[in-house]
């Protein structure tokens, strides 16, 4: 018998205003620390400086993250490997995670 899995919600609850305040913050905190970007075919894996200020603001992106796309997976690598930073999703998120490819690494 197949169980009825509902479907994750696929959007972000944060409100425009917030949204813009949350984007202009990574463009200026974490965005220009960042040494390298891959797309992946379930997200993309952002490498940054690893410094203890920078570790500080992207656990705390990773905190607020999951709080409004709780349908995207945030994963920081260990500090023994460097400041990593992988976010994916399912596949009805592609338009989310292209959003970030976008930002982040203009692909």
């Amino acid at each position: 018998m197949e169980e009825n899995i509902p479907a994750p919600n696929i959007a972000c609850s944060l409100s425009d205003e917030a949204f813009r305040k949350r984007r202009a913050t990574v463009r200026k905190a974490m965005l220009p620390h960042m040494v390298n970007g891959e797309r992946m075919e379930t997200g993309l894996r952002l490498t940054f400086a690893d410094t203890a200020e920078l570790r500080s603001s992207v656990e705390n992106f990773i905190h607020l993250e999951r709080q409004c796309c709780g349908f995207l997976t945030f994963t920081l690598a260990p500090p023994t490997d460097g400041l990593i930073l992988t976010i994916e999703g399912p596949p009805e998120a592609q338009a989310t995670l292209d959003m970030f490819s976008d930002a982040a690494i203009g692909q």
